[in-house]
């Protein structure tokens, strides 16, 4: 009977999503749930969604970041934004659906990835007006320097992208990563041990070059740092979207009322709570949590000594002690020409 189920499963997906049909994404769903009325219902939506932004003339915006730097915050704020339509991270890597949908070029998207591959997966949508989508947002969390270099300047020149490189204090990162892996309910192996503090800190540095390398290649491209985003995070999103060239980009939505608008899938703020480690894109920043001590009382001795030897004496000062107070007073460029 298994046998039987497993060979019309792909039938019936198929036969769901017509067109726009994935395997590889459908598989996410059970097969009854494609025919449920709120699924036909978002289909619907999600094809003359698909149809709207097809019409448009986009901008491409790529958030590079890694593991726990908080990148799940900037995605969200920007898809609050009515002019801004993101997806969920890496799900749009090189070639590997061919030339034509490389990092999910606008023209190639379908409306199985509006449903499945956004940011809130099927209640992604909401009242967005395809009309007023200027700019689809792209997570890349790449986890080494090597791929994030191999990748941004291939991906941008076919995609005209807008590249924001997203860095968190390097030592902040390295107690979250290990706090993430304690979580029962999370399966990590990055625990905090030396010869895994050395490979980050080695991996940030190289990030904050790329950083560096990026800004010089082009004015669109920019550096947000972590801490001085959460300082005032819609106005770091206003003043990207002016930046961007976005008319009237301060037109944002509060994440309550977004998500309150059409839920089928949703039937509880709790659930919304997002998969990846336990972020609630409806909490407001406690930029008191941002900046805590208590990663000091872990980052001492010995990894202490390795992180100056990679970075610099002068870099880790900088990334002990700076305050909001330091945040607030300098730029982004002032603030990774403190850590190079």
């Amino acid at each position: 009977m298994s046998a039987i189920k497993n060979a019309i499963r792909p039938v019936l997906r198929k036969f769901a999503f017509g067109p726009d049909y994935d395997e590889a994404l459908v598989d996410r769903l059970p097969v009854a749930s494609l025919y449920s009325k709120p699924f036909r219902e978002e289909l619907r939506r999600a094809r003359d969604f698909s149809a709207g932004l097809a019409r448009q003339d986009l901008r491409s915006i790529r958030v590079w970041s890694t593991s726990r730097g908080g990148s799940h915050l900037v995605a969200f704020l920007f898809h609050f934004s009515p002019w801004a339509f993101c997806f969920e991270e890496n799900e749009f890597r090189d070639g590997a659906e061919g030339p034509a949908a490389l990092g999910g070029h606008p023209a190639a998207l379908k409306a199985s990835d509006f449903m499945l591959r956004s940011l809130a997966r099927m209640n992604s949508i909401q009242s967005k007006e395809p009309a007023a989508i200027k700019a689809i947002c792209y997570l890349e969390n790449i986890y080494t320097p090597e791929q994030m270099q191999g990748s941004w300047a291939e991906k941008s020149n076919y995609l005209k992208s807008i590249n924001i490189v997203h860095l968190r204090n390097p030592l902040r990162l390295a107690v979250s990563r290990d706090q993430f892996s304690a979580k029962k309910r999370f399966k990590s192996d990055w625990v905090l041990t030396e010869p895994n503090f050395s490979a980050l800190m080695r991996q940030e540095k190289e990030r904050c070059r790329i950083a560096a390398e990026m800004i010089e290649a082009s004015p669109d491209n920019v550096v947000l740092i972590h801490e001085k985003f959460c300082l005032d995070a819609k106005e770091a999103i206003v003043s990207f979207g002016r930046h961007a060239g976005i008319d009237r980009p301060e037109e944002a939505i509060n994440g309550r009322n977004f998500f309150a608008t059409y839920t089928p899938f949703v039937p509880n703020a709790d659930r919304l709570r997002h998969r990846k480690g336990g972020f609630d894109p409806l909490s407001p920043i406690d930029v008191s949590r941002v900046f805590t001590d208590s990663f000091r009382s872990e980052i001492k001795g010995d990894l202490l000594k390795i992180a100056e030897q990679i970075f610099s004496r002068r870099a880790m000062d900088f990334w002990l002690n700076a305050d909001r107070e330091t945040f607030q007073s300098l730029s982004e460029e002032q603030i990774l020409d403190a850590v190079l």
